[in-house]
């Protein structure tokens, strides 16, 4: 994981999620099919509430690395949040199958 990736998820947990997502854009021109920096923008912008954005970068994250159940909860979270419920609660079950058991989407 490099710096840049860090203080971006540093960014968005302290609760800046516009400079996250500025800096993941920026790392996003030289690399721009990383799937990690994809889903950190992903849950940036859900954490600033543009839940369409954020399930565009969730889902581009998702057809490089499928089986990442972090990705896969992520997409239920926002899912839940556009009122998608049945879609949210597959994409739950998707995390489940991949990481059964685990608390953090067991919690969502």
């Amino acid at each position: 994981m490099d710096v840049a990736f860090k203080l971006a998820n540093n960014l968005r947990l302290a609760g800046d999620p516009r400079g996250a997502i500025n800096l993941l854009g920026q790392v996003l021109n030289a690399r721009p099919d990383d799937p990690e920096i994809l889903g950190e923008r992903g849950k940036a912008y859900a954490a600033g509430n543009q839940f369409a954005l954020a399930l565009a970068d969730i889902d581009k994250a998702l057809q490089k690395a499928g089986q990442n159940w972090s990705l896969h909860s992520s997409r239920g979270v926002i899912l839940d949040r556009l009122n998608r419920a049945s879609d949210a609660e597959a994409a739950y079950k998707q995390a489940l199958a991949i990481s059964p058991g685990n608390p953090k989407i067991l919690n969502n």
